[in-house]
C-alpha cells in the first residue's frame, strides 16, 4: 500500500512533508499506542468521510472499566500526545494523537465521556484489519473501545504504511506529536464545533485556567505562485476507473452483445430464418442518463473498449480489473487477454458456427452540438457511422496485407481478397444509392424515349432531304450535347445528393425514399460483418429542435439490427426538448403522472438508465486522486487465500447452473475464505463483481430476473412498452445494487442476507414506481417519510401529516398533500408499496412479493442507486456518531 503524505497545518491543504523536524532514534518507542475502535454500522457516518489532518473528532470512551488482568484501566495509563490509530470495522483510516489526558473529560447530554483525538495522518486507501490480523494475531482481544497496539502489529501496520518518512510511522515522532498539538486545532475551536458535547466542571475550569492559546504562526508570504497547485484535466478517461463504474459498463457492453447476436441471428436459440425486411427493424438504442459533467462519455468509453478491446494491456487502474484480475500484479496483470471479454461462452466452444458473435465492434462516435446545423442532422449521423465502418476495414485490409507481404503467410491472401471485396461492396453500395436514385431513373428514361424519337426522325430520307446533310448533322449533336449535359448535372446532384426526403414525399407515385435508403443503409452494416457501435455525445447541449431532429432520424430513417445506438444526455432536457417542439400536442392527457416528452422518449429508447451516484468513499478516493495527482495503490490482503477465492468464483460461474444455486455457492465460498482472515466486505465486493460480469453474457440469469419480476404483475401498469422498459431498467440497477449493497435475489438463513434479499425486491418494486408513477417517486425520494405518514395506523394519520407538513411552506405542503392522498387512495400504489393484505385482492401478489413493504431506509439506499438533484441519501439518525463494540 503507498500510504498518503500527512497534512500539516503550516501548509493548510498541502500535502508537504515536514521536513524540519528532527528525526530521533526509534529503538525505544517513547510513547504507546492506543487502537481507539467503533463498530462497523459507522463506516459510511459523515464524521468518518471529513476525517482531515489537524482536526479534531471526538471518540465515544464507552464502559471505560477495560482493565488488562487486574491492573488499571487503559484510561488511567493514557496521556495527551499518545499515539492513536483509528480502527472501524475492519478498516484503519488514519493515525492521531491524543489531545487531552485523563484529567480532562469530555460528556455529552448523556453523560457519556468522550475522548479528544486530533487527526495527523487519514490513510488514502484504509487498511485491512485482517490483513494486519492475519500476520500478527488480534487487534482487540476483548470487547471494548480503546486498547493497547502490540508490537507485532505495529510492526506490519508500519510495514503496510510504506514509503511514509520515518517520524509518521507508529508510534508518531515526539517532534510530529509536539507539531501537531501546536498547530492542530484547538479543544475549545472542536468544542465549538460540536454542540452536543461539553467539557465537565473540573475540565471547563481547566481550560480557562490554560487561557486561550496563541494562534499558529501564519507561513511565510512569498510572491511566487505556489507551483504545487495541480491543474486537472477535465477530458473523459480511456480506462482509468476512479467511480468504480467499471463493473456496470462490463456487464452492459456484454448484455448489448447478447441482445446483437440474439436479434441477428447468430446465437442458440435465435430463429435463422430470413426476415421478410431485415432493414425495415429497429436499432436498440440505449440512454445514459446523468447531469452535466456527470461521467457518461467516460463511462460510454468503458463500454465501448469492452466491445472493442484493440489489445490493450490490463494495468492497476483498468475499469475491468476488479471484474477480471482482481488479485493479479505486476506482469501477470499486463499479460491478461481481454481480446474475447465480450464473446459469449457458446461462441467460444463453437467459433465456426458463431464466427459473427466472436467479431469485435466497430465502434462509431458522432458529437450531437457539433452537427447540430447540418442539415439534415441524420445524415451526418450516418456519415459517422459510414465513415467509422470504412475506416475499420482498412485497418482490416492493412492487417491482412501486412500477413501477406511482411509476414509471408499465404494463409492470409483468402483473408486479404474477402477483407478487399469487402471494402469494394460498401463502397459500391453508397455509389449506387447515390446513382440510381429516381431522377437519375427518370432522367435517363426522358433522355432515352427523345433520343429514340429524334433519332427516328432524322432517320427518315424525307426529312433528312428537306433539312440537309448539315443541318441533320447539327441538330443530331446539339441534342446529343443538351441530353449529355442534362445527365452529367442530374449525376453531379447525386453524388453530392439533397437528402432531405420531404420534397420527394410531396410527389405522388415517387415510391419510398425513406425505405430506400434504409436498404442501402443496412447492406452496407451486413457488408462490414461486425457489429456497430454508435455513440451519440452532447445530445443534452443541443437546441430542442436538434435533439428531436436526431432521435427522429436514429428512430425512423438510420436504422437498422445491425446498429446498436449509446445516447448519452441529460433525459429531463431531452424531454423538454420534445415537449417544446411538439407545443400544439400538450393539451393530451398522456397518463396520471407521465409528460407528453416522457412518452416520446419512452419511444425512442429501448433501455434508458441513470448513471448511479458517487459513493462516499469513492467521491473520497476520486477527489484525492485528482489532489495528489497518483492513484492509491490496494492492499491486497492474503493473496493465496483470495485466489483460492476467486478460482471457486470462477468454477461456480462457469457452469450452467440458477441464481439461487450460485449464490448459495457464493456464500459458502465467502464462509470459508472468511475463515483464513479476508474481510467479509472484501468476499462481498469481489463476489458481487464476478457474479456481475458472468450474469451479463448468461440468457438464462436474465431469464430467471424476469420470471421472478413477472410476480410483480399487478403491479406492472397496463402498457406492454411500460413493461418492456421497467423488466430493461431494472436488469442495469439490479447490478448497481448488487455492485455497491450486495443484494442478492436469494434468501438465507441469516438475517443480512434476508434483508439483502428483501432489498433486491423492494428495488424491483422502486424501478416500477419510478417508470410509471414519475412525481410520487420523486416526492418520495426527496421526503422518504411520507411512506411513513401515507401508511401507517389510521389514528394516528391526522397527528402525523400534522407533524410531517409543519416544516413545509405553502406551495410544498399542498404538493405533499396532494402526494399522500394518491399514495393511500391509488390502489396500484398501495399494492406496489404498502403490501398489506387488504391492499389487494387475494392471490394479487405472487408469495415473494406478498409480506415486502417499501422502507424508509430502502429508499435512501436506492436514491444512491437511482437519484435527482435533492433526493435524501442521509444515513440513519443512529449512524452519526461512533459507537463502541
Amino acid at each position: 500500500m503507498e500510504a498518503p503524505e500527512p497534512l500539516t497545518s503550516a501548509s493548510p491543504g498541502t500535502r508537504a512533508r515536514k521536513q524540519a523536524a528532527p528525526r530521533p532514534s526509534r529503538t525505544t518507542p517513547a510513547t504507546p499506542v492506543w487502537i481507539f475502535y467503533a463498530t462497523p454500522d459507522n463506516i459510511d457516518d459523515p464524521w468518518v468521510r471529513e476525517l482531515e489532518a489537524g482536526k479534531i473528532v471526538f471518540w465515544w470512551h464507552g464502559r471505560g472499566t477495560y482493565e488488562r488482568g487486574g491492573g488499571a484501566p487503559y484510561s488511567r495509563e493514557m496521556k495527551r500526545g499518545d499515539s492513536v490509530i483509528m480502527l472501524v470495522g475492519e478498516r484503519l483510516l488514519a493515525s492521531g494523537v491524543l489531545a487531552a489526558g485523563p484529567d480532562m473529560t469530555f460528556v455529552d447530554d448523556a453523560n457519556v465521556r468522550w475522548w479528544p483525538i486530533l487527526v495527523v495522518m487519514p490513510f488514502i486507501e484504509p487498511i485491512s484489519r485482517p490483513m494486519i490480523e492475519k500476520q500478527a494475531g488480534k487487534l482487540i482481544p476483548h470487547q471494548g473501545t480503546v486498547h493497547p497496539l502490540r508490537p507485532e502489529a505495529m510492526g506490519v501496520i508500519n510495514l503496510a504504511l510504506g514509503r511514509v518518512d520515518e517520524p509518521f510511522k507508529l508510534p508518531l515522532d515526539a517532534a510530529v506529536v509536539e507539531s501537531a498539538l501546536a498547530e492542530g486545532e484547538g479543544i475549545e475551536a472542536a468544542l465549538a464545533r460540536l454542540d452536543h458535547i461539553r467539557p465537565d466542571a473540573v475540565t471547563a475550569l481547566l481550560l480557562r485556567k490554560e487561557g486561550a492559546r496563541p494562534p499558529p504562526r501564519p507561513a511565510p508570504k512569498t510572491p511566487e505562485t505556489d507551483a504545487r497547485i495541480r491543474f486537472v484535466d477535465d477530458a473523459p478517461a480511456e480506462t482509468e476507473d476512479g467511480l468504480d463504474r467499471g463493473p456496470l459498463a462490463l456487464f452492459l457492453a456484454r448484455r448489448l452483445h447478447m441482445i446483437w447476436c440474439e436479434m441477428n441471428h447468430c446465437s442458440p436459440g435465435s430463429a435463422p430464418a430470413k426476415a421478410a425486411r431485415p432493414w425495415d427493424r429497429d436499432t436498440f438504442i440505449v440512454h445514459v442518463d446523468a447531469p452535466w459533467g456527470g461521467g457518461k462519455t467516460t463511462f460510454a468509453n468503458f463500454v465501448a473498449r469492452t466491445l472493442n478491446p484493440g489489445g490493450e494491456p490490463l494495468t492497476e487502474g483498468h475499469f475491468l480489473r476488479s471484474s477480471l484480475a482482481p488479485t493479479l500484479t505486476g506482469e501477470a496483470l499486463a499479460a491478461t487477454d481481454l481480446s474475447g471479454v465480450f464473446v459469449p461462452d457458446y461462441a467460444r466452444d463453437d467459433p465456426k458456427t458463431y464466427a459473427e458473435a466472436r467479431q469485435p465492434w466497430i465502434v462509431a462516435r458522432h458529437n450531437a452540438w457539433r452537427d447540430q446545423y447540418a442539415q439534415p442532422p441524420w445524415w451526418q449521423v450516418f456519415t459517422s457511422v459510414y465513415d467509422q465502418v470504412t475506416a475499420a476495414l482498412r485497418q482490416d485490409i492493412g492487417a491482412a496485407w501486412r500477413g501477406v507481404f511482411d509476414d509471408d503467410r499465404i494463409d492470409q491472401i483468402p483473408v486479404l481478397a474477402r477483407k478487399l471485396t469487402t471494402y469494394a461492396a460498401v463502397h459500391a453500395e453508397r455509389l449506387s444509392y447515390k446513382l440510381l436514385n429516381t431522377k437519375v431513373r427518370v432522367q435517363l428514361l426522358l433522355v432515352a424515349v427523345f433520343g429514340l424519337a429524334v433519332w427516328a426522325a432524322l432517320s427518315s430520307p424525307a426529312i433528312s432531304a428537306m433539312l440537309g446533310k448539315t443541318v441533320t448533322q447539327l441538330t443530331a449533336l446539339g441534342f446529343g450535347g443538351v441530353a449529355m449535359l442534362t445527365l452529367f448535372t442530374v449525376l453531379g446532384q447525386s453524388l453530392a445528393p439533397d437528402v432531405d426526403f420531404t420534397p420527394e414525399h410531396k410527389q405522388i407515385g415517387v415510391g419510398d425514399p425513406v425505405g430506400r435508403f434504409r436498404r442501402m443503409f443496412d447492406k452496407v452494416l451486413r457488408a462490414a460483418g461486425r457489429p456497430v457501435l454508435l455513440i451519440v455525445d452532447d445530445l443534452d447541449r443541443c437546441d430542442p429542435q436538434g435533439v428531436v431532429e436526431v432521435l427522429r432520424g436514429l428512430q425512423t430513417i438510420v436504422r437498422s439490427p445491425r446498429l446498436f445506438v449509446l445516447v448519452l444526455g441529460d433525459r429531463a432536457w431531452i424531454e423538454t426538448s420534445h415537449e417544446i417542439s411538439h407545443e400544439k400536442l400538450s393539451s393530451l392527457t398522456v397518463g396520471a403522472e407521465a409528460k407528453l416528452g416522457a412518452r416520446f422518449v419512452e419511444k425512442v429508447f429501448q433501455l434508458s438508465f441513470r448513471l448511479p451516484a458517487m459513493k462516499p468513499e469513492m467521491r473520497d478516493l476520486y477527489t484525492r486522486a485528482n489532489v495528489e495527482g497518483r492513484r492509491a495503490a490496494a492492499v491486497v490482503p492474503d493473496a493465496a487465500a483470495l485466489t483460492a477465492f476467486v478460482a471457486t468464483l470462477d468454477e461456480s460461474l462457469a457452469a450452467p447452473r440458477s441464481v439461487s444455486r450460485h449464490e448459495t455457492e457464493i456464500e459458502a465460498a465467502k464462509v470459508s475464505a472468511e475463515a483464513s482472515g479476508i474481510a467479509r466486505e472484501v468476499l462481498d465486493a469481489l463476489a458481487s463483481r464476478k457474479l456481475v460480469a458472468a450474469a451479463g453474457a448468461d440468457a438464462g440469469y436474465q431469464a430467471e430476473v424476469s420470471s421472478v419480476l413477472s410476480e410483480l404483475a399487478a403491479s406492472l401498469p397496463n402498457n406492454p412498452r411500460q413493461i418492456k422498459r421497467i423488466m430493461n431498467a431494472f436488469a442495469i440497477y439490479e447490478t448497481v445494487g448488487r455492485i455497491y449493497f450486495n443484494y442478492q435475489l436469494t434468501e438465507g438463513d441469516d438475517a443480512e442476507s434476508a434483508r439483502r434479499a428483501r432489498r433486491w425486491r423492494q428495488l424491483a418494486m422502486w424501478v416500477t414506481l419510478a417508470t410509471e408513477w414519475p412525481e410520487t417517486w420523486r416526492a418520495i425520494g426527496r421526503r422518504p417519510e411520507l411512506l411513513v405518514a401515507a401508511y401507517g395506523p389510521e389514528k394516528t394519520r391526522a397527528a402525523a401529516d400534522k407533524a410531517f407538513l409543519r416544516d413545509a411552506d405553502e406551495a410544498e405542503a399542498a404538493l405533499l398533500k396532494l402526494t399522500l392522498h394518491r399514495m393511500r387512495h391509488s390502489r396500484s400504489l398501495r399494492i406496489l408499496l404498502d403490501r398489506q393484505p387488504a391492499a389487494a385482492a387475494p392471490g394479487a401478489i405472487a408469495a415473494t412479493f406478498a409480506e415486502t413493504a417499501m422502507e424508509v431506509e430502502a429508499v435512501r439506499e436506492f436514491n444512491r442507486i437511482i437519484w435527482e438533484p435533492g433526493f435524501d441519501t442521509s444515513v440513519p439518525a443512529s449512524h452519526t456518531a461512533p459507537t463502541a463494540a
